[in-house]
C-alpha cells in the first residue's frame, strides 16, 4: 500500500521508547510511504522534527537509514546536558540543548536542498497557560501547536527555533529544565496535554489518512506491583501519554461512524444532498470528512521503563526492531 500526499504522520512520545518510532519509519519510507505533514508530541516531537527537515529536503532515504542508527548510538545518558542552575532551582537535571544540537547537526549538511514541501506541527505545555475559548469565552488552556513549514527549514536561525520547540516538547517535568519560547514562556513535554495531536493532522481537511506511530499496544497489561521511585514516574509518564490518544482514536472512530451512516442515508434516498448539509451544520460537522487512521504499535509493552532504554543499548534496539516489526505488520 503506498500513500498519497494526503497522508499525514502523527508521533507520538514514548521518552527512550521513541527508538520505536524510528525503526517503524525505516520500514514505511521503504513501503513507500510518504506524507504532507508530521505531527507530534514529547519524544516523537524529536524524531519529528529530523523527518520533517529530511521531507524538506527531499532525504528521506538517508534518514529512514540514519534515525534508528541515532537512537542506537547517541540516545543514552550523553543526551542529557546537565544544568547546576536547574539543580540548584529545583527546575530539572538537564536541559534540551544536546538535543537541539544533535539535531542540527544531523540535518545542516542537507539544507537547503531541493526544497520540497514540509509541515510540522509540535505540540508544547506553556506553564504559564496560554489563551483559548470555551463557548466563545477566554479560557486558560496548557496546549499549544507550534507550526512549522517550508522555509522554516531552510536557514540555521529558522531551524533554531524548531529544533528548540522540539526539545521544549520533548522536555519531560523533572528530567529536563523547562524551555522558553518566544510567545509562550516556559514549555514543558507536550505529551503531558496531547501526546497524539490527531485533530491537528487532519486540520484544513486535505488530509484522508493518518499513520499514527506510537511505542504503546493497544491493551496494556494490568501490573498489581507497587509503583514507587523512577517506576511510578515512569508508570505515570506512560499513562499520560497514552490516555489522549485512546480519547482521540475513539472520537474519530465516533465521527467516522457518524458521516458513514448519514452518507448511507444520502445514498438510499432518505435524505437529499442539500438536507445532508444541513444536518452536518446542525451537528457541527460542515467540513467533516471520513478519515482513515492507521496504528502502529508494538502487540504487547515494549519492555522497561520509558527512561530505561537510556542506560541500555540492548534495550533501544529492541525498540527499534519492535517498530519494524509492527510496520512491517501493519502498513
Amino acid at each position: 500500500m503506498r500513500s498519497t500526499p494526503e497522508a499525514a504522520l502523527v508521533l507520538a512520545g514514548g521518552v527512550a521508547k521513541g527508538a520505536f518510532e524510528a525503526g517503524a519509519l525505516e520500514v514505511a519510507h521503504q513501503k513507500g510511504w510518504r506524507f504532507s505533514r508530521v505531527v507530534a508530541a514529547s519524544s516523537g516531537a524529536i524524531n519529528g522534527a529530523y523527518w520533517a527537515a529530511a521531507m524538506r529536503a527531499g532525504r528521506e532515504d538517508e534518514a529512514a537509514r540514519a534515525l534508528p542508527a541515532l537512537w542506537l548510538s547517541r540516545a543514552d545518558v550523553r543526551i542529557f546536558h546537565l544544568s547546576l542552575t536547574g539543580l540548584i532551582g529545583e527546575r530539572g537535571l538537564a536541559t534540551g540543548e544536546n538535543i537541539a544540537a544533535l539535531l542540527e547537526r544531523e540535518v545542516r549538511s542537507w539544507l537547503p536542498g531541493l526544497r520540497h514541501r514540509s509541515g510540522l506541527r509540535l505540540v508544547v505545555t506553556p506553564l504559564g497557560g496560554t489563551e483559548g475559548d470555551i463557548g466563545g469565552v477566554p479560557a486558560t488552556t496548557y496546549q499549544r501547536v507550534l507550526a512549522f513549514d517550508d522555509q522554516a527549514f531552510d536557514a540555521r536561525e529558522t531551524r533554531a527555533a524548531v529544533f528548540r520547540a522540539a526539545a521544549a516538547s520533548a522536555a519531560f517535568p523533572g528530567a529536563f529544565v523547562p524551555v522558553d519560547l518566544p510567545g509562550s514562556g516556559s514549555c514543558v513535554d507536550g505529551g503531558t496535554v496531547n501526546n497524539t495531536p490527531i485533530k491537528e493532522a487532519i486540520e484544513g481537511g486535505r488530509i484522508k489518512r493518518v499513520v499514527v506511530v506510537t511505542p504503546h499496544p493497544l491493551l496494556t497489561a494490568m501490573p498489581q506491583a507497587r509503583f514507587s521511585g523512577l517506576a511510578l514516574i515512569g508508570r505515570l509518564a506512560d499513562i499520560l501519554i497514552n490516555e489522549r490518544l485512546y480519547r482521540d482514536l475513539r472520537e474519530a472512530q465516533s465521527v467516522n461512524r457518524t458521516l458513514r451512516s448519514l452518507e448511507a442515508l444520502r445514498t438510499n434516498g432518505t435524505l437529499t444532498e442539500a438536507e445532508l448539509r444541513k444536518v452536518k451544520r446542525a451537528i457541527g460537522r460542515t467540513t467533516a470528512r471520513q478519515v482513515e487512521i492507521i496504528q502502529v504499535r508494538p502487540p504487547k509493552e515494549l519492555p522497561g521503563n520509558p527512561f530505561s532504554g537510556f542506560f541500555s543499548r540492548k534495550l533501544r534496539e529492541q525498540y527499534v526492531q519492535a517498530g519494524r516489526a509492527a510496520a512491517e505488520e501493519v502498513l
